[in-house]
């Protein structure tokens, strides 16, 4: 089942929802059975996690399959609360795509411990994880509790690439200088976006920080701008607003992650981190560039291999939430077959670790960490070469 094909289970505007989230948090631990509260007891200290068109697949107790767009309202390690247009059935097995800091989904399993009703066909539903989730990867800063400060503060002084930032107040600037001089990032600032463009084209960057209030100009116009020219990398957009609606258009803009003003830096450097040279056991290390390059005759085919790394990231993003591991483990199969010949093997190597761990497992969940390696890798490829920049 495709996206587009999830049905939207709350019709809501923003402002009807965050009615229906206060009157839910006034309710709780009121209202319900014994068994319900007992649940909400054993999902420790509960954060607000306030999201709206978060896919839901749910294996229904008497069959079929049913794909959702919902929202959630808190989260913990071991759970999050769902408001769903419907009843959802306790047992109910499920999977839901957590959005994580740094733009991107995970796929979580879990069940419906659960639901009781809010008003007409508005539900709100407890869902357990099969296995605790590190907090940090979902909630920003502070908010991330004990395993943000763990995970988060960790050393980023090998951090190292170059980023540009643009931003309106030079204040701003000078103090994103000084959050990052303790790794080895070049940052690079602007004022205006005419020098940014300027910059995006002539240069080349592992990320773009973009604040989205620009004076009269709205951020989302200059991330548009900013997609219009060679740059291909990761947009962060960085901001103190909170309206959800906002927040989509500068997703749907070109943003890969949204940052919220005032961050704490060891949340910026985690986002730069993952976006830029994220390895780990894996040793990626980024930006990559293709061996050929630097070989005549060969902008045209490489072109059109970054064509078609756009169309097998788009349909892997689908198959991952469709839970297709056949899927999956094709796509995996077609960029190890293909990125090593067209200049990156360290690409293919990564697609080789996502098909033998799907080989193992038959099970996207457990192949996890090698496919978001292969996503990873995807990211990390550039046109053109290092002597470009």
């Amino acid at each position: 089942m495709l996206p587009d094909q999830f049905i939207t289970t709350v019709n809501l505007t923003d402002a009807q929802l965050n009615e229906v989230f206060e009157a839910a948090a006034q309710r709780a631990g009121v209202e319900g059975d014994d068994t319900e509260r007992a649940e909400r007891r054993n999902l420790s200290e509960r954060l607000a996690f306030r999201h709206r068109e978060i896919a839901l697949v749910v294996e229904h107790p008497g069959g079929g399959i049913g794909s959702y767009h919902i929202c959630t309202r808190n989260l913990t390690p071991f759970g999050v609360s769902v408001i769903h247009g419907g009843y959802l059935h306790r047992g109910t097995r499920l999977k839901i795509m957590l959005p994580t800091i740094w733009g991107g989904e995970e796929a979580i399993r879990g069940r419906i411990v659960w639901c009781r009703v809010l008003t007409g066909m508005v539900h709100e539903a407890g869902v357990r994880f099969e296995a605790p989730v590190d907090l940090w990867r979902f909630l920003e800063g502070e908010e991330g509790g004990e395993d943000a400060k763990r995970t988060t503060s960790g050393d980023h002084h090998d951090l190292d690439g170059k980023v540009l930032l643009l931003d309106d107040l030079e204040i701003e600037c000078r103090m994103c200088e000084h959050h990052l001089a303790p790794t080895k990032l070049e940052l690079v600032t602007c004022t205006t976006l005419v020098k940014a463009l300027e910059l995006a084209r002539e240069d080349t960057f592992d990320a773009v920080l973009c604040d989205i209030n620009l004076g009269d100009l709205p951020g989302e116009e200059a991330i548009k701008a900013i997609r219009k020219t060679p740059y291909l990398g990761p947009i962060i957009a960085l901001t103190g607003e909170s309206n959800p609606s906002r927040m989509r258009q500068v997703k749907q803009a070109g943003a890969d992650a949204i940052v919220r003003k005032p961050y704490d830096p060891k949340n910026l450097l985690a986002v730069l981190s993952e976006w830029i040279s994220k390895g780990g056991a894996d040793g990626l290390a980024g930006p990559m560039y293709s061996q050929l390059a630097t070989q005549e005759h060969c902008e045209g085919l490489l072109e059109g291999f970054f064509a078609f790394v756009e169309e097998v990231k788009a349909e892997m993003k689908r198959a991952i939430t469709d839970d297709d591991v056949s899927k999956t483990r094709r796509l995996a199969q077609d960029i190890k077959e293909t990125a090593g010949s067209y200049g990156f093997p360290a690409v293919s190597e990564a697609a080789e670790r996502a098909v033998t761990a799907l080989d193992s497992s038959c099970s996207i969940t457990e192949s996890t960490q090698q496919i978001q390696w292969l996503q990873t890798a995807l990211r990390l490829m550039r046109k053109g070469t290092p002597a470009a920049a």
